[in-house]
């Protein structure tokens, strides 16, 4: 997920809005105040949902531990969740299913909220000239729906959950754009700039010698 997500935003084509921003300085930041706002509210609110989906899943969400014999949770017998959200099948859990199924969702769409790092609001501008990106994109989503859906329970411990639960995930996924956008009108947290340097300018520099006629004949 990560390999094929830096690829695909580091294939971003140039824009001319390029010329019209400064260039970087030498010694800036790799990772100035405004990356660090993104990554926090993301990692905050990626943070929250799992928490709360594990810990305090809303009672009108009903989680069941499922052995399904399709591709459908429908098709196969469910058994109840006990209050520690474990259950009788051995090889997966349906809760800790959802919760995967949620948090690489999540993933999925902020990779379309990383695609501007500064306070651009409109994240899908531009989105369709590049066929890298959205190739990836659409692999992801197949390969994720393969990995809950249709794979085997013991290769990443998932079961098939319901279409309703499919809804779920997607929905607490793409909440993650909005989101993103919302938190564009926030500050940079220049904060992090300060106690997480990622490079610098040095004390001293080295001054090179001046290189004349003189010089090279001496």
């Amino acid at each position: 997920m990560d390999l094929m997500a830096a690829l695909a935003l580091a294939t971003e084509l140039p824009t001319p809005d390029l010329l019209l921003r400064k260039p970087y300085g030498r010694y800036d930041q790799l990772i100035n105040g405004h990356m660090w706002r993104n990554i926090m509210v993301q990692s905050a609110y990626q943070v929250t949902f799992n928490l709360v989906l594990l810990f305090a899943v809303p009672v009108g969400i009903p989680l069941k531990d499922c052995v399904a014999d399709g591709w459908m949770i429908e098709s196969g017998p469910c058994n109840s969740l006990a209050p520690d959200g474990t259950g009788n099948n051995q090889e997966a859990n349906y809760r800790t299913t959802i919760i995967y199924n949620s948090f690489v969702w999540a993933q999925i769409f902020n990779e379309i909220s990383s695609r501007k790092i500064y306070n651009e609001i409109n994240c899908f501008e531009g989105v369709l000239t590049n066929g890298m990106f959205i190739g990836v994109i659409v692999v992801s989503a197949i390969l994720q729906f393969l990995t809950v859906q249709i794979l085997p329970p013991y290769i990443f411990n998932a079961v098939p959950i319901s279409g309703l639960h499919w809804l779920l995930c997607l929905v607490l996924g793409f909440i993650s754009i909005p989101l993103s956008m919302v938190s564009r009108l926030l500050p940079p947290f220049d904060i992090f700039y300060k106690l997480f340097p990622t490079d610098g300018k040095p004390e001293t520099q080295k001054v090179e010698p001046e290189v004349t006629v003189e010089t090279i004949c001496a």
